[in-house]
């Protein structure tokens, strides 16, 4: 299904819909998704999408991100929620989300790398380094 350009897939069975990931996706390694070589046509890190519309809630999601090094992931292939008007994030019965079944977003490594300066650690890929280089990136930007 197309709709103002977009490409959905669906399952009739359990009727549920994603926006469909692209042909040239990179294969998951370890059985986890590894993130596209660049930013999606509808990235949020992308400048003037819908999510940066509202400066005040741009930064608050971009400082909570930064200061809690959290990482941001694609919302290709994740379904989509129409009560929510959003997305959908798969969640355990815990209530946690499996992060490690998720794509780090492409636009918020291109993001966090020009923030931090940091290009061996990326929140959601790599493990967190056990120095305190990124407090002093912090401190000295």
């Amino acid at each position: 299904m197309r709709l103002k350009g977009t490409v959905y897939e669906g399952c009739g069975t359990c009727k549920i819909v994603w926006e469909a990931l692209p042909a040239n996706a990179p294969l998951d390694v370890d059985g986890r998704p590894q993130p596209f070589a660049k930013a999606c046509d509808n990235c949020a890190f992308r400048q003037g999408s819908p999510e940066r519309s509202d400066p005040e809630a741009w930064e608050g999601l971009t400082m909570a991100l930064a200061f809690q090094e959290k990482a941001f992931y694609c919302h290709k292939g994740v379904p989509l929620n129409e009560a929510r008007d959003g997305f959908d994030y798969p969640k355990r019965e815990d209530g946690t989300h499996p992060v490690e079944q998720l794509r780090v977003c492409a636009g918020f490594i291109a993001w966090w790398k020009g923030i931090s300066g940091q290009r061996d650690y990326i929140p959601g890929i790599t493990p967190r380094p056990q120095s305190d280089a990124i407090a002093e990136v912090w401190i000295d930007a």
